[in-house]
């Protein structure tokens, strides 16, 4: 395809006109759909660590307060309840089919209707997970 080979003392003038003319509108579109995917990934981290925190915390004040006898919780009942709301496949279980129906369905949702310009979304939201 191309006969270009790039070391340090390549010079940008040296490189072929027809290698920008081709991949000068896949790069656009990967650095758009990078950049969109690198945002959401550090938003999904942020979000996601609050909410570790305000769920971890709620359960610890829970617990003290069951603990010191102001209030009693049916942890059965929250268990059935969750799994009733999470149990995709009706065996009454969590089981990993469960997992991976939930994950089908977040990225269902992620991909509906983006462009082909989102082209580096998914590898822009791994490295806004790893970096922010």
């Amino acid at each position: 395809f191309f006969r270009f080979t790039f070391d340090r003392r390549t010079k940008m003038a040296e490189v072929p006109s027809s290698l920008f003319s081709t991949l000068g509108p896949l790069a656009s579109q990967a650095s758009f759909g990078g950049v969109a995917g690198f945002c959401a990934g550090a938003a999904t981290k942020r979000v996601g660590r609050t909410a570790a925190y305000v769920i971890g915390g709620g359960f610890m004040v829970l617990q003290l307060l069951s603990f010191s006898g102001y209030i009693q919780i049916n942890w059965d009942k929250i268990q059935q309840d969750l799994t009733f709301l999470l149990d995709r496949d009706g065996d009454g279980k969590l089981t990993e089919k469960d997992l991976q129906y939930l994950q089908a369905q977040v990225g269902e949702v992620a991909r509906y209707q983006l462009p082909t310009s989102m082209a580096g979304f998914g590898g822009g939201v791994l490295l806004g997970l790893k970096y922010t």
